[in-house]
């Protein structure tokens, strides 16, 4: 009994040297963490000398250009307009510090009440806005576990 295996190959040249996108992304991808010592002799104008030293920590990541090309989707985390919630907050509040200078107190209930209605309006809708999100990066982020390139063009392909 024959056993069969099948071949993959790039379809822009042919080529049957691919690699899955994350294992080549992995590849070129580093994690660094250095610290560097130094010391030294000084001598000053009245001929004292001293010993001096110092150290640096260096660290993050280092990838090729290819790598950060092919890096993985991001979630976008989108401000769910929280600066427009805080200034919603600030405006609901002050129709009631302005009723003891103002002596109006049902325009400021009603301006109070619109106002906090269009708060948990903002609120959901930054819910829905998140859920739509996560949705977009969990379909952009299978598409990239499940894509290819190819050693000899570069081609990226789904498989």
């Amino acid at each position: 009994m024959k056993s069969e295996s099948i071949k993959y190959i790039c379809p822009q040249c042919q080529n049957e040297n691919i690699q899955a996108l994350s294992l080549y992304y992995e590849a070129d991808t580093r994690q660094i963490n250095f610290t560097t010592i130094g010391a030294g002799v000084t001598v000053d104008r009245q001929g004292v000398a001293g010993l001096n030293g110092s150290t640096a920590v260096t660290s993050g990541v280092a990838q090729s250009v290819l790598a950060q090309r092919i890096a993985p989707p991001k979630i976008t985390d989108e401000k769910y307009r929280y600066n427009s919630l805080w200034i919603r907050w600030v405006c609901a509040i002050s129709p009631f510090v302005i009723v003891s200078f103002m002596k109006d107190i049902p325009v400021a209930i009603l301006l109070g009440i619109i106002l906090v209605l269009l708060m948990v309006k903002d609120m959901q809708e930054a819910k829905v806005r998140k859920a739509r999100t996560d949705v977009i990066f969990q379909r952009d982020f299978d598409e990239w576990k499940s894509s290819w390139i190819c050693g000899r063009c570069g081609h990226i392909f789904q498989l």
